[in-house]
């Protein structure tokens, strides 16, 4: 995804099939912008998207969700 000024970080979201997203990872360094995940599983088709955050008097505030990717386990 693309960097985004003035954040805390990113959370990035996936799901299965018709699942509903789960949240799978809080980076808390907004200066990574790339994220692998593991142990999926062959012939799956999963779908990530990822919104920024930043820390306001102790809450998070979360922007927009980016769009969606779609992946494919081979």
């Amino acid at each position: 995804w693309k960097k985004v000024e003035n954040v805390g970080g990113y959370v990035i979201y996936m799901k299965l099939g018709k699942e509903k997203y789960k949240a799978v990872k809080t980076i808390t360094n907004e200066k990574i912008v790339s994220y692998t995940k593991k142990n999926l599983k062959k012939g799956k088709i999963y779908y990530f998207k990822v919104r920024a955050y930043r820390k306001v008097n102790g809450q998070k505030i979360y922007g927009n969700y980016s769009g969606v990717k779609k992946v494919k386990i081979k």
